[in-house]
């Protein structure tokens, strides 16, 4: 879920107000809402505690109020040796379906989805064979 950067608008003279919705289910479901103290995993990305909302968690609550979108993950630039599109990666936050960018030897950068995460071992939907440099 992104929201780094969107631009939304919320303005009531672009709208048509068809009514108001009850105030007490409203309540009901603000305070399933968690507000998370939290920091990136990401060191260039890590300017020190955050307290806000997580997307997958508001989403699990009042869906309608946040966009699904596919994107690259942004982790810390990591040295990989890919075997027919499987790699190991210890450590790491990835999940099927997410997208993930790769430097490869030869310079070139290629985007592949993950198709199967089994503990370390990491598989992508494109076979891909080589060193390369998993970039986010």
């Amino acid at each position: 879920m992104l929201s780094y950067g969107s631009e939304q608008f919320s303005d009531e003279r672009i709208k048509i107000v068809e009514g108001v919705s009850d105030p007490v289910a409203d309540l009901d479901v603000l305070n399933k809402i968690q507000i998370t103290d939290y920091r990136y995993r990401n060191p260039a990305m890590n300017h020190g505690p955050v307290k806000k909302v997580i997307g997958q968690q508001v989403h699990s609550v009042y869906p309608q109020a946040v966009s699904l979108s596919c994107r690259v993950l942004d982790e810390t630039p990591q040295p990989i040796d890919i075997k027919q599109g499987t790699f190991s990666l210890p450590e790491h936050t990835l999940s099927v379906g997410d997208v993930v960018r790769l430097r490869l030897s030869d310079g070139e950068e290629q985007e592949a989805s993950v198709a199967g995460v089994d503990a370390g071992e990491i598989s992508l939907d494109k076979s891909i064979d080589g060193e390369a440099v998993l970039m986010g």
